[in-house]
C-alpha cells in the first residue's frame, strides 16, 4: 500500500496542449455506413442522451430512439470512441487515438498533448469544477476549462497510467487502472490497493459504493470493503482490506442502481444482485442469474454503466429508470 497527504490540486504538473476546430467534410455524393453496436458510454447532454460507440457518436431521445448520428463527415475526429462526460456546457468525448474531442451541440473541437504519447483517452469524469481525463499512457490529467495539468498520486507522485475508471462516492475519489489496481483519494490522503491487499485482480473495470460497502469489479470478480475509513484503514497497515464478494470471470463493469449492484460481463450478459453482506463467504458464481440485454451483443458492449442504461447492441433503459 502507498499513502500520501497531498490533495489533487497540489500534486500536479502543467501539461502543454494544442487544440483545433474540426470542420465537417464535404458530403456531396458521399454516405458513410458504420456499425454502432459496440456502445462504450451514454451521457446526458442538453435535452438528449449521447452514445459513444466504435462507429461514431449517436444522439438519442429520452426514450432511447436514434435522433442523429455523427461521423468523421460531420467533423467527428475519430469514429472509435471510448468514454464521455458533460462538463462546463459541452460534451467531452474520448477517442482511441485522436485525443479528446469536444462537442457544443453543433461543432467539434479536438484537444491533444504533443509532449506525451497518451495513446487513448480511457476515462472521463467531471468533479468539483474540473474534468478528470484518464489516458492509457499519458497519465491522469485535470482540465479546468483553460488548461491541463497532470495529477500524480501519493508521496512519490506516481503517474496513473492505463486509467480504466474514475468516479466519486461522497468524499472518496476512485481511480481504477488496467494493471496497477486501485487508487483511492480522500481528505487529502491517498491509498493504493492491489491483489496483494485482497483485490481479485489488478485489472479494475469499475467501482461502486452500496450499503456502506465499496465494491471493486475486476476481470476476475467482485471485491468488497467497508467504504468509510478505507484510506485510514490502509494507513493503519491492514493489508487485507478487501474480501471476495463474488467470483465472476470476464466481469467487465459494475453499477449501483436502486440499491442493487448490477454486474456486466464481456459477452453482454448482466445480472442484478443485492449488495452482499457478511463477506466471509461471498456469492458463488452459480448463484448469480445472468440474462442478455438484447439480441445483438458484442464483447466490448458494456464498459461503464454508472448511468441506468444497458449498453448493448440494443440501447435499453434498465427497469425502473425514469427520464430526467
Amino acid at each position: 500500500m502507498e499513502r500520501a497527504g497531498q490533495f489533487l490540486q497540489v500534486a500536479r504538473d502543467a501539461v502543454r496542449f494544442e487544440r483545433s476546430r474540426l470542420d465537417p467534410l464535404s458530403k456531396q455524393g458521399v454516405r458513410l455506413f458504420q456499425a454502432t453496436q459496440s456502445a462504450r458510454a451514454v451521457e446526458r447532454f442538453k435535452d438528449s442522451y449521447f452514445d459513444a460507440t466504435d462507429g461514431g457518436l449517436v444522439e438519442l431521445s429520452a426514450s432511447g430512439r436514434v435522433a442523429r448520428r455523427f461521423s468523421v463527415l460531420d467533423g467527428l475526429g475519430e469514429s472509435d470512441l471510448t468514454c464521455m462526460a458533460a462538463y462546463d456546457g459541452r460534451l467531452y468525448i474520448g477517442t482511441r487515438s485522436r485525443g479528446l474531442l469536444v462537442f457544443d451541440g453543433e461543432r467539434f473541437e479536438r484537444y491533444w498533448w504533443p509532449d506525451r504519447d497518451a495513446q487513448s483517452v480511457t476515462a472521463l469524469f467531471a468533479d468539483q469544477g474540473k474534468l478528470l481525463v484518464g489516458t492509457f499512457a499519458g497519465g491522469l490529467l485535470e482540465f479546468d476549462g483553460e488548461g491541463f495539468s497532470e495529477v500524480r498520486a501519493g508521496e512519490e507522485k506516481a503517474r496513473l497510467n492505463a486509467v480504466t475508471f474514475v468516479g466519486r462516492y461522497g468524499p472518496r475519489l476512485y481511480f481504477g487502472t488496467f494493471g496497477e489496481g486501485l487508487w483511492v483519494s480522500e481528505g487529502g490522503r491517498w491509498a493504493h490497493f492491489k491483489s496483494a491487499d485482497g483485490l481479485m485482480s489488478d485489472r479494475v473495470v469499475g467501482v461502486v459504493e452500496s450499503g456502506g460497502e465499496a465494491f471493486v469489479a475486476s476481470d476476475f470478480g467482485l471485491s468488497a470493503a467497508p467504504a468509510d475509513g478505507l484510506v485510514l484503514t490502509s494507513e493503519a497497515g491492514d493489508r487485507r482490506a478487501w474480501q471476495r464478494a463474488a467470483t465472476v470471470p470476464s466481469l467487465s463493469g459494475v453499477a449501483d442502481f436502486n440499491g442493487q449492484v448490477i454486474l456486466c460481463k464481456d459477452d453482454g450478459e448482466i445480472a442484478t444482485i443485492n449488495a452482499p453482506s457478511g463477506r466471509q463467504s461471498g456469492i458463488r458464481e452459480d448463484e448469480i442469474v445472468w440474462g442478455k440485454t438484447g439480441a445483438a451483443q458484442t464483447s466490448a458492449s458494456i464498459r461503464s454503466v454508472r448511468r441506468p442504461w444497458a449498453l448493448s447492441g440494443d440501447i435499453k433503459r434498465l427497469p425502473g429508470d425514469v427520464a430526467s
